[in-house]
């Protein structure tokens, strides 16, 4: 698992700038401010972004959601591996309604305060390669990763770039695993490789 966290600039791990910590991400039509009529808003869910709309959402979000004296959003991201959609009870399949034991409580309450993507999907399965694709935005003929070997290049722009651009402090923490070391980020702690599954050694950057 990866967590991808960024906040408004300032000191990290201040309680005020904790990645993370509180933080919700609203469908734009549901944000005060955002239009005297909600009701006039589309609806996120029946109107679908494209990959790189919300890459432009993202990385924009310092300077299109920060009204004076308001501040920006912390965003919180997190990548699971090897699980499809089913597994987070969030998603509402029928394996989580049945059982008792396939339920994410947490995640699910994250989910609640948030926006769930419910239509979205990765152009390449693998796992570095979908990494590189999530990150840049780009089809693995052009961010050039395509096995698990292939490195990404440390000077291509991808979102985390986009969003140090936008006035925010990134951090990059869990599994990276794209065979070079992470760029975007103001803080860096990563698994060697896919990393061990038990008490697991880290790399601090």
């Amino acid at each position: 698992m990866s967590v991808a966290g960024v906040g408004p600039l300032g000191k990290l791990g201040s309680p005020k700038n904790r990645l993370g910590a509180g933080a919700s991400f609203e469908p734009l039509a549901q944000m005060p401010g955002i239009g005297d009529d909600r009701r006039s808003q589309p609806d996120p869910m029946t109107h679908p972004y494209t990959r790189r709309e919300i890459l432009s959402v993202l990385g924009a979000a310092g300077a299109g959601l920060a009204a004076p004296g308001r501040p920006l959003p912390n965003i919180l991201y997190i990548m699971a591996d090897d699980h499809a959609a089913h597994a987070i009870s969030a998603y509402g399949s029928r394996i989580n309604r049945s059982s008792r034991i396939n339920r994410t409580p947490n995640i699910d309450r994250v989910a609640a305060g948030g926006a769930r993507f419910t239509n979205c999907f990765c152009t390449n399965s693998i796992c570095t390669p979908s990494r590189a694709a999530i990150l840049t935005g780009q089809y693995s003929h052009k961010n050039a990763v395509y096995t698990l070997n292939d490195p990404l290049d440390p000077k291509r722009n991808h979102v985390a770039k986009e969003l140090q651009r936008a006035g925010y402090q990134t951090a990059m923490i869990g599994k990276w695993h794209l065979a070079s070391d992470p760029t975007g980020f103001d803080y860096w702690n990563i698994l060697p490789g896919q990393g061990e599954y038990y008490d697991p050694v880290f790399i601090d950057g």
